[in-house]
């Protein structure tokens, strides 16, 4: 497996070491990891007796993930989440490769990408980052990971090893020579009494670092590589340098840069970073012949986009929010960029996307893994697409979403959502849903206002669901939005009348929206029906049978409303399709005006049809009233907001469709508490992170009564 990497001779086991039998070197294997660094350091986000201990416990407990929470749970999202395996997709390999994590650290890549390749080889500088990948791997099973203590400029593999290079965040590090700690202020850093001019160049050491992993990169391979974008929008911004902490140090010249860093830091300025076009030029010095530039927003390590360069400016379609996996701090810069982002013009935007990501081949263009297991498959008849990583949402349990861009049309064709565990549930209830709802809808009114199937299954080892993409406009109005995302996240006190005064503004300029919304869902409700009723007894029995799930404080409280509504006069109630997030972020427009609905993971059928209008109605109304209710009921902030008024318009309107009758749509808030609070949960979902649930809203929607007589 291994090679010497002094002279790459093959590699023979002597006692516990590998021996070279051409130089006689020896090579230490120390718990399973054989040690091949000439300058063994430490380099780690964590400090060495920390990163120990979490190795010690996390072998005692045999549960890494709980380890994490009580010791470094500030990392968690650096080391756990399957999400950050996602660019697997975009890679030219199958399920029969074989790759190289070069500077894997953690393994935050490797064991994620490690689920869909027949071998993973995972090399880092320091041991212990090394030994906690091996035992992550262990105990997730993942039996096809292989570790080595290497630096990247003299590998231990022979010419050709791999099928796939990745270099995750890694390249920026190479001309850095000394034992450091990744912290925000560096004050252990030691001083470096070497001048600038004494040093190799950075940029030489990482085109040599990058010509050793081409020379271990097979003829028809590839290689992946992220990092930051030197001339990124957030460093004008004045975001620090992610690398030396300092100000708009990464796109001053060099020696400027050097002598800055000096001054403050006490070190030379060694962590180059590059523009996209330069990037690429190091790519072809290096031996790559084919580069694919993407634009990785908003960084490397949480994509929630990664969109080729070459067809960035002809999707106008793919918005950019703020979303992402962060603190308030930082959710709150990233809903700031992505407003000053968007007055960026193209083609300027994509040069100063905030991160860069690559997959370079020594041969023809690559050619992602996802389209490749589409054309085998038959579904698409040519391998001339891109696949592209769009509105990406940061949960394990949910599907990676990308599209394909097919190049011979310029356009893109299909919606893919790509599963990032096996044998998910969900995904397969949604398919078999879209495909009956699709065909009660047929030749209605409302027929083509959802995702068409187009095909679900495993495809070399992935499971995905694949719809026809339609071009969609949201209703949500993004500046707006954005907005107040990025106001809301400035604390409960600060800017808390701006930010009330913009919600008020958002519910009258979405009256449109919400009204096609209410159409839409008591069509679909007609359509997808398939019994009724118009009796109290019946809707309160349909109830309590939901309600044995819950316990006996939570049932006490419903009792009251339960009799109230056994002596109201119903109307008719129709049994349909619940989408079961029906909300408007989820609500789209057609080039026509006609409303798109997407996202059915949690449809269920024969289902009571309060749910859906309630959660509409409520969901953005109680996210603002736990922002900035200051102890009032959910009923009085309606009022202060000047919403009531509105979802009683809505509400009426909806009754006047449906015959259901207004005596019982004044318990809406309880009757939509009550299904969220009855609905059976994935293990996988957290419940707390839907708007209705929770024990304050619960007891807040039972006692909401909307006045909807005059």
């Amino acid at each position: 497996m291994y090679v010497c990497p002094l002279d790459r001779n093959a590699l023979v086991k002597k006692g516990d070491s590998l021996f070279c039998e051409k130089c006689e070197a020896l090579y230490a294997v120390e718990c399973g990891i054989p040690v091949f660094s000439k300058n063994r350091g430490y380099w780690s986000n964590v400090d060495q007796t920390t990163m120990r201990n979490v190795i010690r416990r996390s072998e005692e407990t045999g549960d890494w993930r709980r380890v994490i929470d009580e010791e470094i749970p500030q990392f968690k999202r650096h080391i756990a989440p399957l999400f950050r395996g996602d660019i697997h997709n975009i890679f030219p390999i199958d399920s029969e490769s074989v790759i190289l994590d070069a500077g894997s650290m953690w393994g935050g890549v490797t064991l994620p990408v490690a689920q869909h390749c027949k071998e993973i080889h995972a090399i880092d500088k320091t041991w212990e980052s090394l030994r906690y990948l091996a035992v992550r791997a262990e105990q997730d099973g993942l039996k096809n990971v292989r570790v080595a203590e290497s630096g990247i400029a003299s590998l231990p593999y022979a010419d050709h090893s791999f099928d796939h290079v990745i270099l995750n965040g890694v390249l920026e590090w190479l001309a850095m020579d000394e034992d450091i700690v990744l912290d925000h202020d560096w004050t252990e850093k030691k001083i470096d009494n070497l001048s600038y001019s004494e040093k190799p160049n950075p940029e030489q050491v990482q085109l040599e670092g990058l010509k050793e992993l081409c020379r271990v990169t097979k003829q028809d391979g590839s290689i992946y590589i992220a990092i930051e974008n030197r001339i990124g929008l957030q460093y004008y911004l004045g975001h620090p340098d992610d690398h030396v902490n300092i100000r708009f140090v990464s796109f001053l010249p060099r020696a400027l840069a050097n002598y800055i860093t000096r001054k403050v830091k006490n070190h030379d300025y060694r962590t180059y970073l590059y523009s996209p076009n330069k990037l690429r030029e190091l790519l072809i010095q290096a031996g790559f012949a084919e580069v694919e530039l993407y634009s990785s927003y908003p960084h490397y390590n949480i994509i929630s986009r990664l969109v080729p360069f070459r067809v960035f400016d002809k999707l106008k379609a793919l918005s950019y929010d703020g979303s992402a996996p962060l603190n308030a701090t930082g959710k709150l810069k990233v809903a700031l960029f992505s407003l000053a982002w968007r007055f960026i013009p193209n083609p300027f935007r994509k040069h100063m996307c905030p991160s860069i990501s690559l997959v370079a081949t020594k041969e023809k263009r690559p050619v992602a893994r996802i389209v490749k297991a589409l054309h085998k498959a038959e579904i698409i008849h040519h391998q001339n697409y891109t696949a592209i990583l769009a509105n990406n949402r940061f949960a394990d349990q949910v599907p990676a979403n990308m599209v394909l861009w097919n190049n011979q049309t310029d356009s893109i064709e299909l919606f893919c959502k790509v599963s990032r565990i096996k044998n998910t549930e969900g995904m397969k209830t949604e398919s078999e849903i879209l495909n009956k709802v699709n065909a009660s809808l047929s030749g209605s009114t409302i027929s083509g206002t959802l995702p068409e199937l187009v095909f679900w299954g495993l495809l070399d080892g992935i499971e995905m669901q694949v719809t026809k993409y339609v071009q969609l406009k949201p209703t949500d109005s993004p500046l707006l939005s954005g907005l107040i995302k990025a106001l809301s996240m400035t604390g409960k006190d600060r800017l808390r009348n701006l930010s009330l005064w913009l919600r008020s503004r958002w519910f009258r300029r979405h009256d449109t929206s919400m009204k096609k919304a209410i159409l839409w869902l008591t069509k679909f409700q007609e359509l997808t029906s398939i019994d009724s009723f118009n009796d109290a007894v019946t809707l309160v029995s349909r109830l309590q049978e939901r309600t044995v799930k819950l316990d006996e404080t939570k049932i006490a409280q419903i009792d009251p409303v339960l009799t109230a509504l056994s002596m109201l006069e119903t109307g008719t109630i129709a049994l349909s399709t619940e989408h079961g997030d029906f909300d408007i972020c989820n609500l789209f427009e057609l080039a026509n005006g006609q409303l798109f609905v997407v996202d059915f993971e949690h449809a269920v059928e024969n289902s009571l049809p309060f749910f859906d209008l309630g959660n509409l109605l409520f969901s953005t109304l109680i996210q603002d009233w736990r922002r900035f209710g200051n102890g009032a009921s959910i009923a009085d902030f309606s009022d202060s907001l000047g919403v009531t008024h509105s979802l009683t318009k809505w509400i009426k309107e909806y009754s006047a469709l449906t015959g259901i009758s207004l005596e019982v749509l004044q318990y809406l808030p309880a009757l939509a508490v009550i299904e969220q609070h009855c609905k059976t949960f994935p293990e996988s979902r957290d419940p707390a992170d839907y708007p209705m649930y929770g024990d304050d809203t619960f007891s807040q929607m039972l006692e909401w009564r909307l006045k909807l007589r005059n």
